[in-house]
């Protein structure tokens, strides 16, 4: 299969993109156009490919891999996927992936959108048209509320859930990590195997109650929670009960309370912390890169 003849039938140098990049490793090409962003040079990248695998394939139509991306462009021409000189914005163009809508077939040289056939020149001005779609105020309104909901609403929630539970992670066990979100590992199951994870050295100290050895760390927050809370009672609230009275007036029932309680506090409550901290960075992650239907 001849690939300059498969990339010419796209002729995106007339539609004001740059010469065509032709794979050597598949059949398809790259091109770019640059815009202009907040006084900043930025780039499409487009690439149209069939992978290997799918040219060998015995199938008649063969999938075409189409890809966008928007990177800024550096004063030395690099291109930077992910830009730092300025925050990526709802309303800019948006990234693409495609590879079940359009085909192409060797045998007859002609380009389809699913069953339809297509002009291959239209296929590259549906992918400008979608990828653009978030700077168009009218149609672009709906993919902008997608866009809100999953990267600003949802994102931010599992973020701001994230340092929640690491902060509270370390009043109730000393336990802390400065890892960034970022950074976690979405296929890795626990939270106590990372390196990043450190005790404070009073937290590592244990202190018996009742024969039972716990943190000294969480022994002092369990007991500062107690206080707090018989100050709220007593100070604020009418409420009195005969049977809390007689719990802990009894020596037997008073060490019933207290083992379960701080077991409870010291090792149910933190590993819960620990999986909340995992599961909702893997969500993060899940959400921030989301794939949504334009």
């Amino acid at each position: 299969m001849d690939n300059q003849g498969f990339v010419s039938k796209f002729n995106v140098k007339n539609l004001g993109y740059t010469d065509p990049v032709v794979f050597s490793d598949a059949l398809g090409f790259s091109t770019t156009k640059e815009r202009q962003q907040n006084g900043y040079t930025f780039v499409s990248i487009y690439k149209f490919l069939i992978e290997q695998e799918n040219l060998e394939s015995e199938a008649s139509k063969k999938p075409i891999s189409i890809s966008v991306s928007y990177a800024q462009k550096l004063a030395d021409g690099t291109l930077r996927l992910s830009p730092t000189s300025i925050k990526r914005r709802l309303n800019w163009p948006i990234d693409l992936y495609s590879e079940d809508e359009y085909y192409y077939s060797p045998s007859s040289e002609k380009f389809y959108f699913k069953n339809k056939e297509v002009d291959p020149e239209e296929i590259i001005k549906k992918i400008e048209f979608l990828h653009t779609k978030p700077t168009k105020i009218l149609r672009g309104s709906l993919l902008l509320l997608k866009l809100f909901f999953w990267r600003v609403i949802v994102t931010n929630f599992f973020k701001l859930l994230y340092h929640f539970c690491i902060a509270f992670l370390y009043i109730l066990s000393g336990t802390k990590t400065k890892k960034s979100i970022w950074l976690v590992n979405v296929k890795k199951a626990s939270f106590n195997n990372d390196t990043d994870v450190q005790k404070e050295s009073f937290a590592e100290e244990k202190i018996e109650i009742f024969g039972y050895k716990a943190s000294a760390w969480s022994v002092v927050g369990y007991a500062f929670l107690h206080i707090f809370s018989y100050t709220i009672w007593y100070f604020f609230s009418d409420f009195e009960s005969d049977f809390l009275k007689s719990v802990f007036s009894n020596v037997f029932l008073t060490t019933v309370y207290v083992i379960p309680s701080l077991v409870f506090f010291e090792r149910l409550i933190p590993r819960l912390l620990e999986v909340s901290i995992q599961e909702s960075g893997v969500l993060f992650h899940k959400t921030s890169f989301k794939k949504i239907k334009i």
